[in-house]
């Protein structure tokens, strides 16, 4: 993380987004950075309402024109709120697709950090309505910070950040490291712990289909990813490490680890899949998102040529 950096901060009104401000503004005072806000109105499910009922065109224009106004008048109340809590941010209003006019305006505007709220969707509910949060840290080319919506959230009485203890889950790619400089970066900022972490399954082969094979023996995996952590370890000298290993799905054990360890903040890539290649793969990132009980800082791996 860099003095001076850009933050923009997506806001829809919900307490969700008022604590993403909240904390979008403490992360700017310690990095000395401007806080961008916008909202995004989609007129398309307005049009859609309407669809088999016989009106105009002009009638559906105006309707749509004059829930722009209102949604615009509530964006100037949220931005007038926002300053009446000490809260800085200049505010966009836009139109369109959210996921996509958020990640466009996080381009022109050159931000280096996208912080948004995710609602923890899971199961078929997050198959069938998707989340806005998560094809934003699919579609973004800049790392985007994801907040757990905090129980009980009284206005200003928010929890604060404290990056005392962040995870770098690491899952033998290269694709998995394009995370680690970032963690590295965040850790020697926030002078917090560096836990390196993995998650590993065990795969039973049968010697029916491929001789001369049988089940893995756990031991050997563990020893391997302990190994392979150690040695990343041992390279970054200029700060406290630490690892841990376990055994499960990754979706299911990191968030346990999670918990278990304390962890403040997650470091991890994304592989930005889309359309049937993400249906069909799927994507621990974005389960880890939905499931872990701190926020996550999460990188493209291909961000730099994204971005060029």
């Amino acid at each position: 993380m860099k003095k001076g950096s850009k933050i923009l901060c997506p806001i829809d009104f919900s307490e969700g987004s008022d604590y993403a401000m909240i904390c979008a503004n403490e992360l700017a005072q310690h990095l000395d950075a401007e806080v961008h806000c916008d909202h995004v109105i989609d007129p398309a499910p307005f049009a859609y309402a309407v669809h088999g009922i016989y009106v105009s065109y002009e009638t559906v224009d105006a309707n749509i024109a004059n829930i722009e106004a209102h949604t615009r008048e509530e964006f100037e109340k949220r931005l007038k709120k926002y300053e009446l809590m000490h809260l800085k941010a200049e505010g966009h209003f836009l139109q369109g697709k959210p996921d996509q006019e958020i990640v466009a305006l996080a381009d022109k505007l050159e931000v280096d950090y996208i912080m948004i709220t995710t609602h923890g969707r899971s199961g078929f509910d997050a198959l069938v309505s998707g989340s806005t949060c998560e094809k934003i840290v699919r579609l973004s080319h800049v790392p985007v910070i994801t907040l757990k919506h905090p129980e009980h959230f009284m206005g200003e009485d928010a929890p604060q950040l404290k990056f005392e203890r962040i995870m770098c889950p690491l899952d033998f790619s290269d694709y998995s490291k394009k995370a680690l400089d970032v963690a590295v970066d965040v850790c020697k900022e926030f002078g917090a712990t560096l836990v390196l972490a993995h998650s590993f399954e065990v795969v039973l082969e049968y010697p029916a289909l491929k001789p001369g094979s049988g089940s893995e023996h756990p031991q050997y995996r563990e020893e391997d990813a302990v190994g392979y952590l150690e040695n990343i370890a041992k390279e970054i000298t200029d700060l406290p490490t630490e690892v841990r290993v376990v055994s499960g799905r990754p979706h299911q054990e990191l968030p346990l680890l999670m918990k278990n360890e304390d962890i403040d903040l997650v470091v991890m890539t994304t592989h930005g899949h889309r359309g049937l290649s993400h249906f069909l793969l799927g994507s621990n990132a974005e389960r880890l998102v939905r499931l872990a009980p701190c926020p996550v800082l999460t990188v493209h791996p291909d961000q730099e040529s994204k971005k060029k």
